[in-house]
């Protein structure tokens, strides 16, 4: 009895959150612990499409923690929640886009969630009330590899009989999953990349302003949140280093750190006021940031905030500056690469700051083709990231399995 209060009492000073079965069914419920936040711009549109596209959908949104941790406060959080309503609420109704409260109705034919964190936080209830779910195992978000006792919680979720599909983005994680035999092949639907919204897939080039005719200074740029120690899993160390050896020689080089990054990581004493920091921006914000910039550097390493842990590829960023014509250099530790030709639509390295510095130095040197290799990447990126290719494929998916649970 005294447990039975207990646990009310928390309910009430909403330490506790209560998940029921009720009456009411959707088809789809959508569970995160970010949306609406502007900086993940994927989630923003992966999640708003899926609801314009299935009716009978709903998102429930457990931010709060997960806000804190990345240092937003409970009053952005709800901003972002009121701003998102007020630019759909034609398309989406109030009542489809819900906070977590005291008491949450998830009764549903299928759930669905994005990152592995987020299915362990609710798994469950779902166990609970037997209830189907679908997952898109991104890279990071609670997912590693190479670790038994990972493996082992993975495999015990996506080998349940309610765990009905399981998207992954990435060829090398599809690979993982079987030869562990963490998921049956027939369960796994691979799409490769990330969902974009078709607005961000169409730009125009001739608004770009290159380096060396239309701008004097060559714009190189670094985009990441912070997770560890100096960056050292995305590779802001060796970022600093290309620009601390480029400094020395070009003046007319500039560079841009935007992300979880400023000042006090890394002494940037040798670049003065060559460098600039911007913090966290809004999706939409990046893109017309970047649209600036000439080259963005993304040395990513795996293995660095924990053994197993890794990026997918290309990252986020880097998409999001290739399709506005950014020439990207990035690395590529999982061996991800099938698409993209290597030295004419991208350049993939070593996390070495050497070797990014001499690709770097051969483009000053002919600043055409800096023009050239960004617009041959950015066509390639827009290929891969088609609303057919991405997010309709997604939204097929899902309402065949919904329509499997009928």
């Amino acid at each position: 009895m005294k447990i039975f209060f207990r646990l009310i009492g928390k309910i009430f000073n909403r330490s506790t959150k209560l998940y029921y079965k009720g009456f009411r069914n959707s088809d789809l419920i959508i569970y995160d612990d970010f949306f609406p936040n502007p900086i993940s711009g994927f989630r923003l549109d992966e999640f708003t499409y899926l609801l314009n596209k299935i009716a009978s959908s709903k998102i429930l949104i457990d931010s709060e923690r997960t806000h804190s941790i990345f240092g937003y406060s409970n009053k952005s959080r709800l901003h972002d929640f009121d701003n998102f309503l007020l630019q759909n609420t034609k398309e989406i109704s109030k009542r489809r886009v819900r906070l977590v409260t005291k008491f949450n109705n998830i009764n549903c034919r299928v759930f669905y969630i994005v990152f592995y964190n987020n299915l362990s936080r609710i798994y469950k209830y779902l166990e609970f009330y037997q209830i189907p779910f679908i997952i898109t195992l991104y890279p990071g978000g609670g997912f590693i590899i190479n670790d038994d006792d990972a493996d082992k919680s993975l495999a015990e979720k996506l080998s349940s009989k309610l765990c009905k599909g399981v998207i992954v983005n990435q060829i090398f994680t599809k690979k993982y999953l079987i030869s562990k035999r963490i998921c049956q092949e027939n369960k796994i639907k691979l799409i490769y990349g990330l969902p974009i919204s078709s607005n961000k897939l169409m730009y125009d080039l001739k608004l770009k302003k290159y380096y060396p005719i239309e701008k004097k200074q060559l714009d190189i740029c670094f985009v990441a949140a912070k997770y560890s120690t100096k960056g050292m899993d995305k590779g802001y160390d060796v970022f600093i280093d290309v620009a601390n050896s480029l400094k020395k020689k070009y003046e007319f080089v500039s560079f841009h750190v935007i992300g979880g990054f400023n000042e006090t990581d890394i002494s940037i004493l040798e670049l003065g006021n060559s460098i600039k920091f911007y913090g966290q921006i809004k999706s939409n914000e990046l893109r017309s940031t970047l649209s600036n910039l000439d080259i963005i550097i993304a040395p990513n390493r795996a293995n660095i905030i924990s053994n197993g842990a890794f990026d997918g590829f290309p990252v986020g960023c880097c998409v999001e500056a290739s399709l506005v014509g950014c020439l990207v250099i990035t690395t590529d530790p999982m061996e991800e690469n099938q698409f993209y030709d290597e030295n004419t639509e991208i350049f993939i390295v070593e996390p070495d700051a050497k070797q990014i510095v001499y690709i770097i130095e051969n483009l000053i040197a002919d600043p055409e083709k800096i023009k050239k290799i960004g617009a041959a990447g950015m066509h390639k990126t827009q290929q891969l990231y088609s609303e057919a290719v991405q997010l309709n494929e997604r939204a097929v998916y899902l309402k065949d399995i919904i329509s499997q649970t009928l």
